[in-house]
Parts: C-alpha cells; structure tokens; sequence
C-alpha cells in the first residue's frame, strides 16, 4: 500500500512540477522576445489573476508586442498590476506617464511610479530613473 501511495505522489508531483515549468514558459518566450508565441499564454495567465501576467500583458498592448497596440488598456492593466504591488507593472505604468499611452502625460507621476518599483529593486525602474534625471526630468 505505501508504495502504491508513494508512486501516485510521485506521479502527482512530476505533473504538477511540469504544469509550473509550462505555465511560466510564455515569461521565458517574453524575454526572448517571441512576443507573438508568448501573447496568448500571457493573456491567459492575465486572465486567471496572475499580477506578473497583468504587468507583461499591459506592456504588450501598449507597445503592440504580440498583439495590436491598444494603450488604454495597457494603462489600465498597468495601474491594476501597479496598484497589486508589481514591480514590473510599476515601470510599464510609468512608461505610460512618461509617455502619454493610455494616460495623459505626466512627468511627476512616472518618476513616481519608477521610483516605487525601484524601491522594490526593479532594475528597469533604475535605469529609467537614472535616465531621467541624466535628461533633467
């Protein structure tokens, strides 16, 4: 009986490590830039709650990787995943500051959200703040 026990755990265990592995890979298909193989597993991870998810979808729309550019929403999904905590949708949320996507322009509130990213060790959010104080903003 133990073994029989120990061999269904087992199994369970190798799946549910593999569905971790395949569940995160579209953040591996993001950082090599495959925009349009990562996009449909992002949206589905977005869809489910996923904060990280949320954050990269929100950069998507609003830069059109993957998917048509669209950055109102990026800006909302951007604030949303900011206002979680996420230090990725804080960067993508100042962007859209900085920027004027989906927002309207506002200098103070980039450097502020880039700032709240940096403080959780964003390095994105560093080198956008660094950069902008070397331009003056």
């Amino acid at each position: 009986m133990k073994r029989i026990l120990v061999a269904i755990l087992a199994v369970l265990l190798t799946f549910s490590v593999a569905f971790a592995a395949s569940a995160d890979g579209w953040k591996e298909q993001y950082e090599r830039k495959e925009y349009d193989a990562a996009y449909p597993a992002i949206k589905e991870a977005a869809d489910a709650g996923d904060p990280d998810a949320i954050a990269h979808l929100a950069a998507c729309l609003a830069h059109g990787l993957g998917v048509e550019s669209d950055p109102e929403k990026g800006y909302e999904l951007a604030l949303k995943a900011a206002e979680a905590g996420n230090a990725y949708g804080m960067v993508i949320l100042g962007n859209c500051f900085l920027n004027g996507w989906g927002t309207e322009q506002d200098l103070a509130k980039a450097m502020e959200w880039y700032q709240k990213a940096a403080d959780l060790g964003e390095a994105k959010a560093m080198t956008n703040l660094a950069l902008s104080y070397r331009d003056g903003q």
